[in-house]
């Protein structure tokens, strides 16, 4: 019966071994919006709840030389509680307020994280945007 049980420890101790892929990624403090060039848009998003959870201050991870000018970073604060964008690797003088129901937008420019302003929720869109969702348009008369 010994052998069963040690048997069946080393079946699992191998499946354990195999399943493996290398050292997990180290959690990175709160706080700090990570970026990567690949992405269209890096987004950060902050609530009140657990979905997201909350944060404050916020750091943007510096960019590197493989990163294409014009990747964007939109830090989305769906909470109610304001945070703030410290200025390190960014173009701010001083760390950005970013209001509970609104998103600020970093742009790369090559060195640094340009800021692009901040928005709120209750803004009417830019011109020339195209809202998300779903949309009623009018069918078409001839």
């Amino acid at each position: 019966m010994k052998s069963v049980f040690l048997m069946a420890g080393m079946m699992m101790v191998s499946a354990s071994v195999l399943a493996f892929e290398g050292a997990p990624k180290e959690n990175n403090p709160p706080g700090v919006v990570e970026t990567e060039s690949e992405k269209g848009v890096n987004i950060y998003r902050l609530d009140d709840g657990d979905e997201f959870g909350y944060a404050s201050p916020l750091t943007i991870a510096p960019g590197n030389s493989s990163f294409r000018s014009g990747t964007l970073v939109d830090i989305q604060n769906r909470g109610t509680k304001p945070t703030t964008v410290n200025v390190a690797n960014t173009n701010l003088s001083a760390p950005l307020a970013v209001p509970g129901k609104s998103n600020a937008q970093f742009k790369f420019d090559g060195g640094k994280w340009e800021s692009m302003g901040v928005r709120l929720e209750s803004d009417p869109l830019p011109s020339g945007a195209r809202p998300s969702g779903q949309q009623k348009n009018p069918p078409a008369s001839n």
